[in-house]
């Protein structure tokens, strides 16, 4: 069975990467175990293997691929991954990383990493990430099962990293065989559904147990309501005898109301009898001043009666008159004495009446005071029976206060009833859930056993290819190089003697033998440049190149080119003055390809080569007014031994590897070539070499952290 050139080269140059795949890993290890390695060197590689050897769903229509750096405080992690933005490419399109700690936006991104996450946060992630086509990768995640890759450290504190394919397939992620050989290790799901079948088991156990205390919290609780019942109804009963005790309570208030208006009734009496007693004292003392004015009458009238007896001595003549006016003195003195004594009677009668009035007005006090007592005695049973209503209605509030305790504590309990639960089916979920995984994942494992057996019979086949291909490039070496370059020799020889002699005759066929024999002589050294690059044994030589010299030497070997098809050359140069570190040889061949592609395709038309150079960087633009390309055709033009196949156009003459190895020669400086196209308009190729430039090869880059 024989394969086409194109199948043997691809499969070779596979076998040959898996070959230095497992080279370089046997190295890392040695050289691991030798020297320690910067940790955010090493995490940064890692995760730029992890996304190129991962085929997401639909990648070839990624126009970037985008990395969040989940809540990464870590500046030196930081400044490694901006290294990997600037430096290389994933899935041939531009790398964005994106620094965030919203966990909401990470469904935007093609991959993740988070740098110590709690399993808190890793589930979070997982909510808004799961069934979507994004990787995760962790650093120190202690949860296994909801990972995808997490990177940890070993017993020796090696950085290591293993894989959860199940998680992997569920997001639509395929991981390729290279990923292994990475020296990750595979997470064993069946000892993870163990674990948490055990876990399921416990807080079943825990909810057993829960359940019980429920119920003996629900039987006291119950016996806590009887209680309560049987205080409610004797607090039933206290309000009904306080309901009693205010109805007397209001009675006695009636009547010490009825009292008070009595004794304000009396209290007018009294004040009454006290006026008419002052005006009793006030007519007793004016009687009294009369009396002592009588008296006194009567005092000076005895005198008088006297003077008048010892007159009636000195005169009897005067004595019978004065006898006549003493006896009418006397009859007005007794009349006058018997008015005094009525006055004095009545004064008597008075005060009797007064000392009656008195005795009336004590005894009146004396019911008030009585009166009085029995109030005092009505408040201080008033204030006690208010002191025990204020009691019990204390008592109540604290009977309230203990039902409302008792209610919440009731809620609290159906609460954790309701959660135990919900806990319950979300398990019972999950033990389906993972029971429907692990069906799957016995049938992609059944899968997998297949891939795994193809895969050996296309390593057995691709072994031999590579022999086959090392042969061949033997061949190829020693068998036609050599003798290609003996007869470009021996024709130049040739042509130099004819035309010493002046015999033309043959130099344009001889002429014709050395341009086929140069051109086959490319294709084998294009060929053998291709097996180099793929074995990571083509060599960088840094030298400081004027760049006007450069592309002069690079339009020297297209003029003839050019003139043939009639194109218009312009080459536009700046900053002419400073010398970049550069290969000057694989900077030469990516001009000579670019040009010569351009002018191929062009006729009748114009290349234009612009150059920026600056200390940072070297920009390099080949442009021409060719044919043009279509979007599809833009997407193969690099790939090995394809040509564009131009139906409506000038047929060319070519390998397809002219841009393949280009494409290689600028990675190996560190750059990359971009293209833009428009069918009927033009071409133009971009290259982009930073600077300095750092000596590397696609091989290691893929894999050395450095």
């Amino acid at each position: 069975m024989t394969y086409p050139a194109t199948t043997i080269m691809t499969e070779s140059a596979r076998a040959i990467k898996q070959a230095l795949l497992f080279l370089f890993i046997f190295c890392f290890i040695q050289t691991s175990s030798a020297q320690p390695l910067d940790r955010s060197k090493i995490i940064v590689s890692y995760s730029y293997n992890f996304a190129k050897h991962i085929k997401w769903p639909d990648e070839e229509k990624l126009a970037n691929f985008n990395i969040a750096l989940f809540d990464v405080k870590n500046r030196k992690l930081l400044s490694e991954f901006d290294k990997l933005h600037e430096t290389v490419r994933i899935k041939n399109v531009a790398i964005n990383i994106i620094q965030t700690s919203n966990i909401s936006s990470l469904a935007n991104y093609n991959m993740v990493y988070a740098d110590n996450p709690d399993d808190k946060t890793i589930a979070s992630i997982q909510a808004v990430i799961e069934g979507k086509p994004i990787l995760l990768i962790t650093n120190a995640a202690t949860d296994k099962r909801l990972v995808m890759i997490n990177l940890y450290d070993d017993k020796s504190e090696k950085l290591k990293f293993e894989i959860n394919k199940a998680n992997l397939l569920n997001s639509k992620l395929m991981p390729q065989p290279e990923l292994i050989l990475l020296g990750g290790t595979e997470i064993d799901v069946a000892k993870l559904f163990r674990e948490g079948q055990s876990s399921l088991i416990k807080l079943q156990n825990k909810l057993a147990i829960q359940q019980q205390k429920l119920d003996s919290q629900q039987a006291e609780l119950k016996r806590q309501q009887n209680q309560l019942e049987s205080q409610q109804a004797k607090l039933k009963r206290q309000q009904n005898q306080l309901d009693l005790q205010q109805a007397s309570l209001a009675t006695l208030i009636k009547n010490n109301l009825l009292q008070e208006k009595n004794y304000s009734s009396l209290l007018v009496d009294i004040k009454r009898l006290n006026k008419d007693v002052e005006n009793t004292r006030s007519i007793n003392s004016a009687l009294s001043d009369e009396l002592k004015i009588l008296k006194t009458t009567i005092a000076s009238n005895k005198t008088t009666i006297i003077k008048q007896r010892n007159e009636i001595e000195i005169s009897k003549i005067q004595k019978k008159t004065l006898a006549t006016q003493v006896e009418k003195g006397n009859q007005e003195l007794v009349i006058k004495q018997n008015a005094l004594d009525q006055k004095q009677q009545a004064l008597i009668a008075k005060d009797l009446e007064l000392d009656e009035q008195q005795q009336r007005l004590e005894s009146i006090s004396r019911s008030i005071a009585d009166e009085e007592s029995k109030l005092n005695m009505l408040n201080v049973t008033i204030n006690e029976q208010q002191k025990s209503l204020e009691e019990q209605t204390q008592s109540i509030k604290e009977l309230d206060e203990l039902v409302n305790a008792q209610k919440r504590s009731l809620y609290f309990l159906w609460g954790i009833i309701a959660l135990s639960i919900a806990l319950f089916l979300l398990a019972f979920i999950a033990y389906r859930s993972k029971r429907k995984d692990n069906e799957r994942l016995a049938k992609k494992s059944h899968d997998l056993q297949i891939a795994r057996d193809k895969l050996a019979a296309a390593k057995q086949k691709a072994e031999q290819a590579n022999q086959a291909k090392g042969v061949f490039l033997s061949l190829m070496s020693h068998e036609l190089r050599t003798p290609l370059q003996s007869i470009i020799g021996y024709t130049d020889l040739v042509i130099e003697e004819l035309e010493t002699e002046g015999n033309n005759n043959y130099s344009d066929q001889l002429l014709r033998v050395t341009n086929n024999s140069q051109r086959l002589l490319t294709l084998i050294n294009n060929t053998l440049d291709l097996a180099k690059i793929e074995a990571g044994k083509m060599e960088v030589q840094l030298t400081r190149t004027n760049i006007s010299a450069l592309i002069e030497e690079a339009v020297s070997n297209i003029r003839p080119l050019l003139k043939k098809n009639n194109n218009q050359l312009f080459i536009n140069i700046d900053n002419n003055a400073f010398t970049p570190s550069i290969d000057y040889e694989k900077s030469l061949h990516i001009l000579v390809n670019l040009l010569s592609n351009a002018t191929k395709f062009t006729k009748n038309g114009a290349v234009t080569i612009s150059v920026n150079n600056k200390p940072h960087y070297l920009n390099l633009i080949v442009s021409d007014t060719g044919i043009g390309l279509s979007k599809n055709q833009l997407d193969t033009i690099f790939y090995q031994f394809h040509q564009v196949d131009h139906k409506d156009a000038l047929r060319t003459k070519g390998t397809g590897l002219g841009l393949s190895i280009t494409k290689h020669f600028c990675e190996l400086m560190g750059g990359h070539i971009t293209t833009k196209s428009k069918k009927g308009v033009g071409t133009s190729f971009i290259v982009n070499i930073p600077l300095p430039v750092v000596i590397t090869s696609k091989t290691i880059l893929e894999i050395d952290d450095n």
